[in-house]
C-alpha cells in the first residue's frame, strides 16, 4: 500500500469574504457573488466565507489562519464608521446635513448593513496589525462614471444640487474627493497601459 502524499506544499492561502443579506421567499438568505468566488479560485486561493450574522464576531479566532480578507459587495458604509479626522472636527465625516443631502441625491443607494460593516472592520483590523493582504472592490465607481455623469447632465436640477453639497463640504472632504478619483484615473491608465502592452516574445533554447 502507498504512503499518503504529503499535502503540506498543496495548502493554498485563506482568503476571507463576508457575505452579504438578501430577501428570498421571504427568507433573509446570506450569500458571496460568484464573480468573486470566481476571481479567488482563479487566483489559487480558497474563498472563505464569513457569514454576516450576529455572534460571529466573537468567533473570527475560528478562521485562522487567515492569509487575506476581500472587502466587496454590500452596502454603503455606515457615515458613524467614518473618521472625524482630528479634534477640530475639519476631517472626513459628513455632517447630518451633508447625510441628508447624499439621501435625496441617492434615494434608491443609501441603504446600511452595520453587521456586514463592522465584522469587515475586525477582520481589516486584523489584516493592518499582520500586514496582511486586504483586497477591496473599487471598479464600480469606476465602470459607471459615464453612465452617472449622463445622468447628471439630464437632470439638471440634480447637478445643481450636487454643486450644493460640495459647496458646503470642508476643504479636507473636497481634497479627498479629489484625490480618490485622482487614484482611479491613475489605476485606470496603468491597468490600460498593461493590456495595451505587446506580450513580450518567448525565448525557447
Amino acid at each position: 500500500m502507498s504512503p499518503s502524499p504529503d499535502l503540506s506544499s498543496r495548502i493554498l492561502p485563506r482568503v476571507l469574504i463576508v457575505s452579504r443579506r438578501t430577501v428570498r421567499k421571504n427568507k433573509f438568505v446570506d450569500f458571496v457573488g460568484e464573480y468573486h468566488l470566481d476571481l479567488v479560485v482563479g487566483y489559487g486561493a480558497v474563498p472563505v466565507i464569513v457569514p454576516r450574522v450576529a455572534g460571529v464576531h466573537a468567533m473570527l479566532d475560528s478562521f485562522e489562519p487567515i492569509h487575506g480578507v476581500l472587502l466587496c459587495e454590500g452596502e454603503d458604509i455606515d457615515p458613524s464608521l467614518y473618521d472625524a479626522g482630528g479634534d477640530d472636527g475639519d476631517g472626513d465625516a459628513l455632517s447630518q446635513e451633508q447625510l441628508e443631502a447624499v439621501r435625496r441625491l441617492h434615494p434608491s443607494d443609501a441603504a446600511l448593513d452595520h453587521e456586514k460593516d463592522s465584522i469587515e472592520l475586525l477582520l481589516a483590523r486584523r489584516c493592518l496589525e499582520r500586514n496582511e493582504k486586504r483586497l477591496k472592490q473599487m471598479g464600480a465607481t469606476v465602470r459607471n462614471a459615464s453612465g452617472y455623469m449622463n445622468r447628471l447632465k439630464v437632470s439638471e436640477e440634480r447637478e445643481a444640487a450636487a454643486r450644493a453639497l460640495m459647496a458646503k463640504m470642508s476643504v479636507a472632504q473636497l481634497a479627498s474627493l479629489a484625490a480618490f478619483y485622482r487614484a482611479m484615473g491613475n489605476v485606470c491608465s496603468e491597468v490600460l497601459d498593461a493590456k495595451l502592452q505587446p506580450p513580450s516574445p518567448t525565448l525557447h533554447e
